[in-house]
């Protein structure tokens, strides 16, 4: 008996891909050539700006780590927006860079998460955890549990309205 994988299962298997759906979407427009280089040379250009006013906005500009820190949020926040916005379909996410800045990206899916902070923290009537939680599921890439969060929050919102509260979406 063979200790090797039959050829079957060996197909069978796929590699799971961890990258941010930004980086996804990135990727998948330059192969496919939805991104060609003025757009590229766009989202290159910008980038620094977002990380720079990310970063300033939690603590400082000048420090190594705090810029590395607003990389990865910035990549989190167009992440959430182009795969909220575009409902996972990385053809739609690719031409979206294309078509807006890439600051608006950003922006797109700093709103989303302002909306959801401004809901209330019980677990009956809003976010798991809290701000903290939700901002923790999109941090470290988890979209399926922000958009869960995402979804909690609007039928909590809405919930809130139908009882006579204040509509916070």
């Amino acid at each position: 008996m063979s200790a090797s994988i039959p050829e079957t299962q060996a197909s069978a298997l796929a590699l799971h891909d961890q990258r941010a759906f930004f980086e996804k979407a990135l990727a998948y427009g330059v192969q496919h050539g939805i991104l060609d280089a003025a757009a590229l040379d766009a989202i290159h250009a910008e980038a620094p700006k977002g990380m720079v006013q990310i970063a300033r906005y939690f603590g400082s500009e000048f420090l190594r780590p705090e810029l590395e820190k607003a990389r990865e949020r910035m990549v989190n926040l167009i992440s959430l927006y182009l795969q909220e916005s575009c409902d996972g379909d990385l053809q739609a996410a690719a031409q979206s860079l294309r078509q807006h800045s890439l600051l608006s990206r950003s922006k797109g899916g700093s709103d989303m998460l302002r909306r959801l902070i401004a809901l209330p923290e019980s677990s009956h009537f809003g976010l798991d955890g809290g701000e903290f939680g939700f901002y923790r599921s999109v941090q470290f890439g988890r979209q399926a549990a922000g958009q869960v969060q995402l979804q909690r929050g609007q039928c909590a919102g809405a919930t809130l309205f139908a009882l006579g509260g204040q509509h916070f979406l």
